[in-house]
């Protein structure tokens, strides 16, 4: 009995150990970063703001540091890194909606929405792989009650930058 119970434990650490070899096409960290072409390096480059909220073109460099740290992909001076990114955020917006489930109760929908133009120079061939490329990030927040907090609105401004910039992480991904 003991050595059947061996027997059996050493097939299934086989198993185990040939499907974590093997990989079966699973992937590890499926929302990295690829930046084309081979890529390792970025520039952000004239990150600005036209919309009426001050300060969003600095969060939003913030949010792409931070994600780029996490993929190991270096921001380097303008004339070393592979790429250079900028970025003009055009709107930040707020809508509320209003619906009800029943007669009872009052719920409220606060959506936010960023939205600015990617472009994306890669110094290395000296040609454009993105001009002017429209992205959205987008946030909601419902509730019962009809006005948001400052702490709320402040909450929902940066969910709203944090999805634009999985945005841009994603064009870089998915557009090359």
């Amino acid at each position: 009995m003991k050595n059947q119970f061996r027997s059996i434990r050493q097939t299934y650490f086989l198993f185990f150990l040939f499907f974590l070899i093997a990989g079966c096409g699973f992937q590890l960290n499926r929302n990295r970063i690829q930046l084309p072409n081979g890529a390792q390096s970025v520039y952000l480059y004239n990150f600005s703001n036209n919309s009426y909220t001050p300060r969003l073109e600095f969060d939003l460099k913030n949010k792409l540091i931070g994600k780029f740290a996490l993929n190991s992909i270096t921001i380097q001076p303008d004339n070393n890194a592979d790429l250079v990114l900028s970025f003009v955020i055009d709107a930040l917006s707020m809508t509320k909606s209003t619906y009800s489930l029943d007669d009872s109760d009052q719920t409220y929908d606060f959506a936010f929405k960023s939205v600015g133009k990617l472009t994306v120079y890669d110094n290395r061939t000296q040609t454009y792989y993105l001009k002017d490329t429209q992205l959205t990030g987008s946030y909601s927040i419902k509730t019962t009650d009809s006005d948001l907090s400052t702490i709320d609105e402040e909450e929902g401004r940066s969910k709203a930058l944090d999805s634009l910039a999985s945005a841009i992480s994603e064009k870089l991904t998915d557009s090359f």
